[in-house]
């Protein structure tokens, strides 16, 4: 997650950013819908609450573009993936995850597919969810927070007796 914390650092910190001008000209975006269709008839997906998540999410900052998508809840898991990449290469990628396990939302994290880092839901609102593990080394706390069609992520973690601090903020993209 150390390697996560320095890629996040070359995607650059608090930033929001319209569509550069080297990209594809864009399409209109599909805003995101909850999981209407029950994983079992008479259910709802115990995801169904983080609906808001779901879709595509970026800023670009000195020609680094950091993007998260996120895939609607169904069948008790959320799929996303994170990438920082530049004009030429690609600085890091992560695959993500969200399970429903007993009733409780867990992010799963695999920087680079690399082992997982599970997160179980602490805290959560109508468009704010935090998850936490305190035995991690970095990040410790994730807290993702909707506001339209913003998206702001915030890592945290106590190291050596102080809050360490990292914090986006995405828009809804294309």
């Amino acid at each position: 997650m150390r390697t996560l914390l320095l890629a996040m650092l070359l995607g650059g910190c608090v930033a929001s950013a319209g569509p550069a001008p080297t990209e594809r000209p864009a399409t209109p975006a599909t805003p995101a819908t909850p999981a209407t269709e029950p994983t079992t008839p008479g259910k709802e997906d115990p995801l169904a609450s983080l609906s808001w998540l779901a879709g595509r999410w970026g800023a670009e900052h000195d020609g680094v573009l950091t993007e998260e998508h996120w895939m609607a809840p169904r069948g008790g898991s959320m799929i996303g993936m994170n990438r920082v990449a530049g004009t030429d290469r690609t600085l890091f990628w992560e695959a993500l995850r969200i399970e429903a396990r007993d009733g409780v939302p867990v992010y799963v994290a695999q920087p680079r597919g690399g082992a997982p880092t599970e997160f179980p839901r602490t805290a959560s609102g109508p468009t704010e969810v935090t998850f936490h593990n305190p035995a991690h080394d970095f990040p410790q706390t994730l807290v993702y927070a909707r506001s339209g069609d913003r998206l702001s992520v915030t890592i945290s973690a106590t190291v050596d007796g102080q809050l360490k601090e990292q914090g986006w903020v995405w828009q809804r993209r294309p």
